[in-house]
């Protein structure tokens, strides 16, 4: 009995922008995984085996296009063409289904095909080769549905084979201990148990095997860049199971890129060192470049000078940011006693216990009932949570909660204070009181301030401060001037140089056009003869690529026409300080103080936003946090992606102090991310949630079905005869554990 062995196909990825922006764009990862499943295909041809399963995750997510369930179909009966005996056997994962039972799965038309069998919600056995063989299918809903499941070999058939969509249980990290606990599975009597939702082929015994993913797939595509894609295959008579690689885009990353004591054209100059050296080139790759210590303006100059021209080369470009050892916390998730008359008791200024959080979201939408048909309790939630669902009343939700427990705190020297805890726990207020609490967390901005009224005491210190403080100014201003007309300048130069090339290739391109092939040929001199339409070619895609390329530079010179904001922003402090030493205005010592651990924080949420949009935003980011930081907030993917990474950013430094929030909702942004930016932004707050007992985010289905295998809660309000009632599902996949007896 010869089976195939395929999970993980991901069919669809990048149907809704997913993928990046380089020489191919999002089709071009999305074009990986339809290109890895037909050469899968063509492969299990060549093995003639008896059964194709597949455990899980065909698609990429459940409202796929319908080029994508096309290319799965056709896959299929091309297969059955050359194998008109073989059985395909498929098991649905979190991917292939909808949160909604009453909606049907992409897998649903695929079902309509000849020799097909699919289980989308609840298990099925099938038979095989005139019942010789067995095949038990058990799918994502049927997993999720109860909290026990019985399936046994089949006792009569010869072979048994069980196909199930699962994570096994010692892969469950420790970090949320009231996770639903694993269903126990017996693998004695298979002879083969053929497991999805694993990217990686893992071997768990020798009848017990994930294949991984048949692409590099996924928020971090480099992440197994050092495994082989592909599947399985299983002789079931002998035991054998061999793997069989599907040829995949290259995953390539560079060694570090350091900043620590390099000016920007050293590292240009490294990197560009380091591209060149790459064997085989990074033409039509998958690129990363890891960074670290590299400053907004190094990393901006890095980005322009020698990336840029890189994008249009390899097909997905990443700067990944090495990071710093994070700091170690303990992680408080005893659940604290639910509050009377809004009171918490035992509450500090520095820990909102989650459940209170939960119940006061809950009142705030009429919620009466806690628990789901997944029997999960309120007081269970925790981890990454999804709220789908209440409208606007769940940022009022949140203040209300705020407000119930303000009388029972009762701040300590080293809380926070109200509008610093409102600022971490669900970004409210300004931006400068993000950027204040940031400071404070950092450690640095009491004692900087208490230090500054101590040196202050008399007009003589104060004004020598002040003096540094104009001084430094003055140099930043300098600094961002000279940026700024060298950009401008060179921008310029560019532009004019583009203009002369482009009349020079118009005018060669006029020359091929009237003297046909009797034109002569640029090098030599004779004439095109043949020659004439693949010259011709060439010099129109020289043109066209000029053209793009020249209105880029014109529109960069007309953005550098009116001075950035950052130079804007400079020229104003130099100007108050300035004010300031001459008596005009009066001194601001706090502010002055605070100033080095607002840059700290300002650092840190740079580096953040570098991983959650993949360095996409590496250049942009000096102007885009400034025009921010004034008050110019765009309800747009790149405010939304500062925005959280900011938040994040507060969270990392609370639990690094020791503070946990308890809590950390994200009431709004997610859905106005890219599709790029979604991913990593969800593995993230996943991360996150490993340090908080819950990280809250209001979302809606689509960002869930981004990925479901991140979230341990998604929360949904909804309408019943008796009220309305909270429903508690687990969209990522279940954990089994497999007992020989």
């Amino acid at each position: 009995m010869r089976v195939v062995h395929l999970s993980d196909l991901h069919l669809g990825f990048g149907d809704a922008g997913r993928g990046s922006q380089g020489c191919e764009g999002h089709r071009g990862r999305a074009g990986d995984v339809a290109r890895a499943f037909r050469d899968a295909v063509a492969q299990v041809a060549e093995l003639r085996p008896h059964l194709m399963v597949i455990a899980g995750d065909v698609f990429d997510h459940p409202g796929v296009s319908a080029s994508a369930i096309h290319v799965f179909c056709e896959g299929i009966a091309g297969l059955r063409t050359r194998l008109p005996d073989v059985a395909v056997a498929v098991a649905a994962g979190a991917r292939d289904t909808f949160s909604d039972a009453e909606r049907r799965g992409p897998l649903a038309l695929a079902e309509a095909l000849e020799h097909m069998e699919v289980a989308s919600a609840s298990v099925r056995r099938i038979s095989v080769g005139n019942g010789r063989a067995s095949v038990t299918l058990v799918p994502h809903r049927a997993l999720t549905a109860t909290d026990s499941l019985a399936v046994a070999p089949h006792p009569q058939a010869k072979w048994n084979v069980l196909v199930a969509y699962a994570a096994p249980a010692d892969e469950r990290s420790p970090a949320f201990p009231r996770s639903r606990p694993p269903l126990s599975l017996r693998a004695s009597g298979w002879d083969y148990v053929a497991l999805g939702s694993n990217h990686l082929r893992t071997r768990i015994s020798d009848r017990v095997h994930y294949p991984g993913s048949l692409a590099r797939v996924g928020s971090d595509p480099w992440e197994n860049a050092a495994h082989d894609k592909g599947f399985l295959f299983a002789r079931l008579d002998t035991g054998a199971v061999s793997f069989r690689p599907v040829e995949t885009r290259p995953a390539i990353s560079l060694a570090p890129v350091d900043g620590v004591e390099s000016d920007a054209a050293k590292l240009a100059g490294k990197l560009a060192e380091a591209l060149d050296g790459v064997p085989g080139g990074v033409d039509g790759a998958l690129l990363s470049v890891p960074v670290t210590g590299l400053s907004e303006s190094q990393l901006a100059r890095v980005d322009r000078d020698v990336l840029g021209p890189v994008r249009k080369r390899v097909v997905e470009l990443r700067i990944q940011v090495v990071r710093a050892p994070r700091p170690k916390a303990s992680r408080q998730v005893s659940q604290a006693a639910p509050a009377v008359d809004g009171k918490l008791p035992g509450a500090s200024a520095s820990r909102i216990p989650h459940v209170f959080v939960l119940e006061q979201l809950g009142r705030a939408l009429g919620v009466e009932g806690a628990s789901g048909d997944s029997g999960l309790e309120l007081a269970d939630a925790c981890g990454l949570a999804a709220w789908i669902g209440g409208g606007d009343t769940l940022w009022d939700g949140c203040w209300s909660a705020l407000a119930h427990a303000e009388s029972a705190v009762q701040p300590a020297d080293h809380a926070l204070e109200r509008d610093e805890l409102a600022a971490l726990w669900f970004g409210a207020g300004a931006v400068d009181q993000w950027q204040a609490t940031g400071a404070r967390l950092i450690g640095g901005s009491r004692s900087m301030v208490e230090a500054t009224k101590d040196r202050a005491g008399n007009e003589e210190e104060r004004l020598r401060l002040l003096r540094e403080l104009a001084v430094e100014a003055k140099g930043d201003l300098e600094a961002e001037t000279v940026d700024w007309v060298r950009e401008r300048q060179d921008a310029e130069t560019r532009l004019l140089l583009y203009r002369d090339r482009g009349r020079e290739l118009k005018a060669r391109l006029a020359e091929i056009e009237d003297g046909g092939p009797n034109a002569p040929c640029a090098s030599c001199g004779r004439p095109l003869g043949g020659r004439l339409e693949k010259v011709g070619a060439a010099r129109r895609e020289e043109w066209e690529d000029m053209v793009r390329d020249g209105r880029w530079w014109r529109r960069r010179r007309d953005q550098l026409e009116f001075k950035p904001a950052s130079l804007r922003v400079a020229e104003a402090r130099a100007l108050r300080l300035a004010a300031e030493v001459e008596g005009r205005m009066p001194a601001s010592s706090s502010v002055a103080a605070d100033a080095p651990a607002r840059r700290r924080y300002r650092a840190l949420v740079h580096a953040q936003t570098i991983v959650l949009t993949g360095g996409r935003l590496a250049g942009a980011f000096p102007a885009l946090y400034t025009e921010w930081a004034e008050g110019c907030r765009r309800d747009d993917s790149d405010v939304s992606a500062l925005e959280l990474a900011a938040r994040i950013v507060l969270a990392e430094l609370a639990t690094g102090a020791g503070l946990s929030p308890g809590s950390m909702v994200v009431p709004a942004g997610l859905d106005r991310l890219t599709p790029d930016d979604l991913p990593r932004a969800l593995v993230e707050l996943r991360r996150l949630a490993r340090r908080i007992p819950l990280v809250l985010v209001r979302a809606t289905e689509n960002v869930v079905h981004a990925a479901p295998e991140l979230f341990d809660v998604v929360l949904r309000a909804e309408d019943a005869d008796d009220g309305s009632r909270l429903r508690c599902d687990r969209p990522g996949p279940r954990a089994i554990r497999l007992q020989e007896r």
